[in-house]
């Protein structure tokens, strides 16, 4: 998606080593993926939008496929970061989203 992306750019600018394989390729809704070793550090901004898919999937990706990201993490020992976007809002209704508490 469009953070993944500018991130990938900037870890190629920096000279960062890293992976960012394609959902084909890299099921988080697998249990199989606490099986990877060796990892540093976790940058996770895999979702599906409501609106594109159909709940059950997102519910697999967005809620079981994290919950297998932090317990990859965990047995690990390694931090992760989680990103979002404002699309997990919907369609705004005016031309400045404001995320307020």
């Amino acid at each position: 998606g469009f953070i993944g992306i500018h991130l990938q750019e900037r870890f190629k600018k920096e000279a960062i080593n890293f992976i960012a394989p394609p959902r084909e390729e890299l099921d988080i809704t697998s249990k199989e993926i606490k099986n990877i070793k060796n990892i540093d550090l976790v940058y996770h901004l895999a979702a599906i939008l409501k609106d594109k898919d159909n709940y059950e999937e997102m519910y697999k990706c967005n809620v079981d496929g994290t919950r297998n990201i932090l317990e990859l993490c965990k047995i690990n020992k390694c931090p992760i970061v989680f990103l979002s976007s404002a699309a997990v809002y919907g369609q705004p209704m005016y031309l400045c989203i404001v995320d307020a508490i």
